[in-house]
């Protein structure tokens, strides 16, 4: 299928093995960096996690999940503007509209940096309303409001690192990409050594430590945007307007995923603290901790094959798209059974990291959620793979619709229903419904899409047939 090109430039040697390279080769080099990287932030994540509920105490850990949603905000912000920065310098550098590309990922940062900003101060000066809003006690509250004033002075750097990260993906550069985030972490972690253990500066040293890795990973990543040789720039693109509404409507799925897991967090936190107490919330923060860890690979190979789809669609490539989803579904399935596995097994080893031998209510607590929880991840994977796959050929309103219903969607209706019939064991069982529920309605979409792609194609061969 030919695509019309405005060739305004050479393609790098990225953009033509994402064209031309076997697909096995270009899935371990843009999946697995992706999977590393996010396997790390996890792991980052997992550590400062241990190192607040060893060190500051279960409350504090619990203070930190109730400011969750407030920066899940800002993440989803930072999701919908890189997914659909990374989509659309991909498909046009597909296309072979360089100027586009440019113009895409100056507008994306610029627009982002800016909303970030004014978010960061709004919530800084409105903190201790908002967290109670969020459902903070007495107990809570003075320690969720110093962590999350911290934070929002750092907000516009997480947001200008995640686009940085996702063009440099999309411009056939993972290994870089990946270089960038090992930076974030690596000085997160020792930065959360020093002022957590060291200093002893609790849940704001903690916020402290985060905002300045934020800061050294941006510092590896904008050479690569500042160099003028390379195909997409910041010197080359100008600010348009009109492309910011085309970003936003590509990555909103994306970014309602990311928006449902603040919702849901906000929903959870409020349900059992009202049923259980901060005990619960410090249970939940346990589980939440771990689910990152137990996800971040399949969200990594959704985001590394991302570039390798949304190029090969705009230059009109369906049967490499197909020969990546095929590769994509068999290391889910593994992936399913893994994570399933460590959850139902091995759920109350993995929580008791989090806090000292003195919580056993807390880890019984979590170690009950864990088994219970363990059911979702039978599904879930397959859910992110097809949103994922829509992301990047452009279909955002299907995308939208899978999130949508695996977040807050079907889950709200869940923690009304659930809970009262089956106690504290309903809370949990919510989520694995929601995934099940959710993989019935994505795979029937996936599959009318399929058989209308088919149909198209075979209608396009026999016009070209001679008579």
């Amino acid at each position: 299928m030919e695509q019309a090109k405005k060739q305004t430039g050479i393609p790098s040697r990225g953009e033509k093995e994402l064209a031309t390279g076997p697909i096995p080769r270009l899935f371990v080099k843009f999946v697995i960096p992706g999977m590393l990287a996010l396997f790390l932030l996890s792991a980052q994540v997992f550590i400062d996690g241990i190192l607040v509920g060893n060190f500051v105490g279960a409350n504090a850990m619990a203070a930190i999940n109730l400011v969750i949603p407030l920066y899940s905000l800002l993440i989803a912000f930072a999701i919908v503007m890189c997914v659909g920065c990374q989509c659309t310098v991909g498909m046009k550098l597909g296309e072979g509209d360089l100027h586009t590309a440019n113009d895409a990922l100056k507008t994306g940062l610029v627009f982002a940096v800016a909303v970030s900003w004014a978010a960061g101060l709004v919530i800084c000066l409105a903190a201790p309303r908002l967290i109670t809003v969020m459902g903070a006690n007495d107990v809570l509250s003075g320690d969720a409001v110093a962590y999350i004033r911290v934070l929002a002075f750092f907000f516009p750097l997480p947001v200008a690192m995640f686009m940085c990260d996702a063009v440099v993906k999309a411009t056939g550069r993972p290994i870089y990409a990946t270089a960038g985030m090992l930076t974030m972490v690596a000085s997160n972690i020792a930065f959360d050594l020093l002022f957590i253990v060291a200093f002893g500066w609790g849940v704001a040293g903690a916020a402290l430590a985060t905002g300045i890795s934020y800061a050294l990973g941006l510092c590896v990543y904008l050479p690569a945007l500042l160099h003028r040789h390379t195909p997409v720039n910041l010197f080359a693109g100008r600010f348009r307007k009109a492309l910011v509404g085309k970003i936003l409507y590509i990555g909103s799925a994306e970014g309602v995923t990311e928006l449902s897991a603040a919702v849901v967090t906000l929903m959870f936190n409020i349900t059992l603290i009202n049923t259980v107490g901060e005990k619960g919330v410090a249970a939940f923060t346990a589980i939440n901790y771990l689910h990152f860890v137990l996800m971040a690979c399949i969200i990594g190979m959704s985001e590394g094959i991302r570039s390798i789809i949304s190029y090969n669609h705009g230059m009109g490539n369906p049967e490499r798209i197909r020969a990546t989803l095929k590769l994509a579904a068999r290391v889910t399935a593994v992936f399913a059974v893994v994570t399933f596995s460590s959850f139902a097994f091995f759920g109350r080893e993995l929580v008791s990291s989090f806090f000292s031998t003195q919580e056993s209510d807390i880890i019984t607590l979590a170690a009950n959620g864990t088994a219970i929880l363990a059911f979702a991840y039978l599904f879930n994977g397959f859910n992110i793979l097809i949103a994922g796959y829509f992301t990047s050929i452009g279909q955002a309103r299907r995308s939208l619709v899978i999130s949508l219903l695996r977040g807050c969607g079907l889950l709200t209706v869940l923690l009304f229903t659930l809970p009262p019939l089956l106690g504290i064991d309903g809370i949990w069982a919510t989520v694995p419904v929601a995934e099940a529920l959710t993989l019935c309605v994505a795979g029937l979409m996936y599959l009318k899409h399929k058989n209308a792609a088919a149909t198209v194609a075979a209608k396009q061969a026999k016009a070209v047939m001679p008579e």
